[in-house]
């Protein structure tokens, strides 16, 4: 259910993002991360690797997680965008961080 392993400096900002929504979405839940992946009839590992970044999650991983959070995969994955736009928006108001 998830593809090959990336390095975390070499992912995409969205899947950054993915696991950080993943996670605190888990944590206001109350499910651990077995929980999350009997829900969602992934292995404690996908959950794990998602979060932890060291895996990119495949389209049906992160519906599977989606719908054991209740939500549904759109409102999962508008939340990650979002999450990035604000990170470029940060970004690009401070100064120190602005690209060149």
């Amino acid at each position: 259910m998830v593809s090959s392993p990336l390095p975390r400096k070499d992912l995409h900002p969205i899947c950054r993002h993915q696991a950080e929504v993943v996670r605190s979405r888990r944590v206001r839940a109350g499910l651990s991360q077995a929980q999350l992946a009997d829900k969602a009839g992934l292995d404690r590992g996908t959950v794990q690797a998602l979060e932890s970044m060291k895996k990119v999650p495949k389209t049906d991983t992160m519906a599977f997680i989606a719908e054991a959070l209740g939500i549904s995969q759109t409102e999962l994955m508008a939340e990650c965008e979002r999450c990035c736009h604000q990170e470029k928006l940060n970004a690009y108001s401070n100064p120190l961080t602005s690209p060149a």
